[in-house]
């Protein structure tokens, strides 16, 4: 059988590689290849098995993207025209307007539905338009948050695949740093919000800020927090360093802008590491996730345009260290309920198995 992933930036996300490595376990003589975007100045190795497309294109410049968009369409054309893929699993809704439906291989078409459609409202409406008429050729939707489900009311096969963690943490009970730590664990982006954030723990001397990781924001909001003296930067770390982050931490920030339509559907990776490490985060209000969470009692709501507001969460949480042990027991509970990726890929290959067909010499 053979294969291949659109995705329209390199490297890929790790959801992607995610995806590459589980239908390696499932397919092992499977065909698989990768055709990506490198939009780009860095030099990067490329694994043998992508075939990557050369194009400048700044990342959070739409205009430019959507201008460049044509170039990587008649590559990906002219790129599966010689591979006659079985199986196209198009990644982002960009990859799906670009996935063609006519090769003699008449292939199988997933859309991974990694972000909806968002942006200024005309923009998110045009797009949202192209996607439904390309969605008429397309054989299954593949959510990445059980939310988005709810925007497409169309007879299509859908299930959802969130970007649930591997990794196996070990939860320490009663483990409630002195003093507590508040950290942030991911891209460092969203400059404004994380000010607010930043301002906010500034206010209270009885508390530690870790933010891990690196991101096109971080120069900018180190030298925004060279005065205070209860925040560090640690830089970039490796995938595998998670576990270790979470353990060091008792509440960690995953406040996105809630006025981005995507944002107020969307699942952050990190709800799912907080399942796993039993450590309980700080989601944006007004959102799906953060009224999920509040109404399981696993997490906290706040609103991230507010410096008042998010003062307001710190100070409840530093005067309710009990209840954060009981966030902690429940969240583990909560995560007892939830099912593995593996286990929800297997939804993906049933569905492989039940419409392709393919020799496994």
């Amino acid at each position: 059988m053979r294969i291949a992933l659109i995705d329209a930036s390199f490297p890929i996300n790790t959801r992607n590689q995610k995806y590459i490595d589980s239908l390696r376990k499932n397919y092992p003589d499977a065909d698989i290849k990768v055709i990506a975007w490198k939009r780009d100045g860095i030099e990067r190795i490329i694994p043998e098995y992508h075939d990557v497309y050369y194009s400048k294109a700044a990342y959070g410049n739409l205009v430019v993207k959507l201008l460049k968009l044509k170039g990587f369409y008649n590559f990906i054309v002219e790129r599966l025209k010689q591979f006659q893929p079985d199986v196209i699993i198009a990644s982002h809704w960009e990859a799906l307007l670009m996935a063609p439906a006519n090769l003699k291989s008449s292939p199988l078409i997933i859309y991974e539905n990694l972000d909806v459609p968002t942006g200024p409202y005309p923009i998110r409406k045009l797009t949202e338009i192209l996607e439904k008429r390309k969605l008429r050729k397309t054989n299954l939707i593949v959510h990445a948050s059980r939310f988005f489900k709810e925007l497409y009311p169309i007879d299509i096969p859908q299930i959802v695949l969130e970007n649930k963690s591997q990794f196996n943490f070990e939860m320490k009970e009663n483990c409630i740093h002195e003093p507590l730590v508040f950290s942030y664990i991911g891209t460092v982006r969203y400059r404004d919000i994380f000010k607010n954030f930043l301002t906010a723990c500034n206010c209270f001397s009885n508390i530690e800020v870790k933010v891990f990781g690196s991101g096109q924001d971080l120069n900018y909001l180190k030298e925004f927090a060279a005065n205070m003296k209860n925040v560090s930067f640690y830089g970039a770390y490796n995938f595998s360093q998670i576990p270790s982050l979470y353990e060091s931490s008792d509440v960690v920030w995953a406040a996105y802008p809630n006025k981005d339509f995507n944002v107020v559907y969307a699942i952050s990776n990190k709800f799912h590491e907080s399942l796993s490490c039993g450590k309980p985060c700080i989601y944006a209000d007004n959102t799906k996730l953060g009224d999920y969470v509040r109404q399981h009692g696993i997490g906290y709501t706040v609103d991230p345009y507010s410096v008042d507001d998010i003062k307001k969460v710190i100070s409840h949480i530093i005067d309710n260290k009990d209840e954060l042990a009981e966030y902690k027991r429940t969240i583990t509970k909560h995560k007892a309920d939830e099912k593995s990726w593996d286990d929800d890929f297997m939804q993906i290959v049933d569905f492989i198995n039940s419409n392709v067909k393919y020799s496994t010499k």
